[in-house]
């Protein structure tokens, strides 16, 4: 599988709720690509975001780990913050909460020094907003969306396509959010809307958590048919792609939909 390397387009983690409680599903992120000094092997951003997809996390936080000690080495300052998301996302996917919010603060620390970071912030933002979803904070999880949307509304409505797609993943945090809630049928805005951003950009891996997202709305919605198609063009991605960290919680939902 091709990964795309798309400029600070991390564009965060999360979980699609309102499936039986403590049951998720990992919301990927388009991989990002950092200013990367030549002594730096861009090879280990594409292994690890493939061991992401592919549901291999310990690898992936491994991998993500030797790509940070690297970049620190080479003084790659936004290499390191757009890292450190990536293993906030990973220990996030893990459980491990209070090492996904510490990789964050890191991250935030970095972006604040430097110019032009603005989707980094809205990125960290964004994680921060997963996180609290996970703890069921979902008050502090909605601000943290709202700052990050914020931010990448008005670079999307410029043209920024790495904006675009940032705004692509909070827009389906957001319809989490809903879910989580039992707000339903709110949630089919955010989450159209995340679907065409994604598409456009050719974002498959994005594209499949909004459609396997749009089809747990739906089923609750009691639009069964809608629902199975909506899983159905999601597992056609995943098995095109080998978007693998998805096909779990996603073969729950059709289950609960064929029930």
């Amino acid at each position: 599988m091709r990964w795309r390397l798309i400029s600070l387009g991390w564009l965060a983690t999360g979980l699609i709720w309102g499936l039986p409680q403590g049951v998720g599903l990992t919301q990927t992120a388009a991989t990002a690509q950092t200013s990367v000094p030549a002594s730096v092997p861009s090879s280990l951003q594409e292994t690890g975001g493939a061991q992401y997809y592919g549901a291999q996390l310990p690898g992936a936080l491994q991998t993500f780990q030797t790509l940070l000690e690297q970049q620190a080495a080479a003084d790659d300052r936004l290499g390191q913050a757009d890292t450190l998301i990536w293993l906030a996302k990973v220990h996030l996917d893990l459980g491990q909460y209070e090492a996904s919010g510490e990789r964050v603060e890191q991250a935030q620390a970095i972006y604040e020094t430097l110019p032009d970071s603005e989707l980094g912030k809205a990125a960290s933002l964004r994680m921060l907003g997963r996180i609290a979803l996970n703890r069921s904070q979902y008050e502090e999880a909605n601000t943290y969306l709202n700052q990050a949307r914020e931010i990448e509304t008005p670079l999307s409505d410029g043209g920024n396509a790495a904006a675009r797609s940032g705004l692509g993943e909070t827009l389906i945090s957001v319809g989490t959010l809903y879910n989580n809630q039992s707000q339903y049928a709110e949630a089919i805005e955010p989450l159209q809307q995340a679907l065409t951003i994604h598409q456009a950009l050719g974002n498959r891996e994005q594209e499949a958590l909004a459609l396997s997202t749009l089809g747990l709305s739906q089923h609750r919605l009691g639009e069964t048919e809608t629902a199975l198609d909506l899983l159905a063009q999601a597992f056609s991605i995943m098995d095109a792609d080998g978007v693998e960290i998805l096909r779990g919680a996603t073969t729950l939902i059709l289950g609960l939909v064929q029930y």
